[in-house]
């Protein structure tokens, strides 16, 4: 296992405040891709290679569906892109609100989720 499972959890509680914080800045500037949007992309890119080692590599009773949820989140949400980009040709058009949404949901089930595990741990 690339980190230590309590240091796993315990940073998944930050990404899932960041991603948090990332819907709340994207609903703020209305889906307008910036800087701020362009790190935490790039920061959930890296933790989703983090999290499939992790799946890879951790042994019950760690949630072993943690790390694969985060890794399928981010997956979705590539795919979704892809599909924007492919449909709005050569323009540069915000994420739709619903997407927005969808992430600081999910930024919100991953941070609660992994507390709750590593007040556990």
């Amino acid at each position: 296992m690339p980190v230590s499972p309590s240091t796993y959890l315990y940073s998944s509680v930050v990404v899932g405040l960041a991603q948090v914080l990332d819907a709340l800045v994207l609903a703020k500037f209305k889906g307008r891709i910036g800087a701020i949007a362009t790190s935490f992309s790039l920061a959930e890119y890296l933790w989703a290679g983090v999290s499939f080692f992790v799946w890879r590599d951790a042994q019950p009773p760690f949630p072993l569906w943690l790390p694969v949820s985060f890794v399928a989140y981010v997956a979705a949400f590539a795919a979704a892109g892809l599909v924007l980009a492919a449909m709005h040709r050569g323009e540069l058009k915000p994420i739709p609100n619903h997407l927005v949404a969808a992430g600081g949901v999910f930024g919100a089930y991953f941070c609660a989720t992994s507390l709750f595990y590593a007040a556990g741990a």
